[in-house]
């Protein structure tokens, strides 16, 4: 990964889950969780919740797809409906009196990743690999490089 990742998992000691961290959560009154570690299926967490720091209380959890759509069928939601929930949401404060700078760079992002998934999942389609946990070559040389 080129740039700085600065959002960390710190395992909470009860194993049931664990408390993902970050710079870009500084000064919120919301804690996030995930999974705990031993249970993540294909190298990633799947089900997060956002729990208020006050009361203790979920206030909400959002589950993603576990495993590919053609093998295990479909059980969560993508990364592309998160995101665009997201830009869709900042877009229509850009149409009101909350409209800010910082929410039209967000979404020109949060554009540029749904871009990003889409041309992955065209590749993956064209190669007849799309949904499937078969591993895309081009992918996993990338990977290889980039560990360097």
């Amino acid at each position: 990964m080129k740039k700085d990742f600065d959002i960390f998992l710190n395992e909470n000691k009860n194993g049931l889950y664990t408390n993902v961290e970050s710079k870009y959560r500084y000064g919120t009154d919301t804690e996030m969780r995930c999974e705990d570690k031993s249970k993540w299926e294909y190298s990633a967490p799947h089900e997060f919740s956002v729990v208020n720091k006050e009361n203790g209380n979920i206030l909400s959890e959002i589950k993603f797809q576990r495993g590919p759509i053609k093998e295990v069928g479909r059980n969560g939601i993508s990364d592309e409906d998160l995101l665009i929930m997201v830009a869709l949401r900042l877009k229509h404060f850009q149409e009101t009196d909350y409209a800010c700078y910082e929410n039209d760079t967000a979404i020109e992002y949060i554009l540029k990743a749904l871009d990003a998934l889409r041309a992955r999942r065209k590749r993956r389609k064209a190669k007849n690999i799309g949904s499937t946990s078969i591993i895309d070559y081009l992918s996993e040389h990338l990977r290889k490089i980039n560990k360097k």
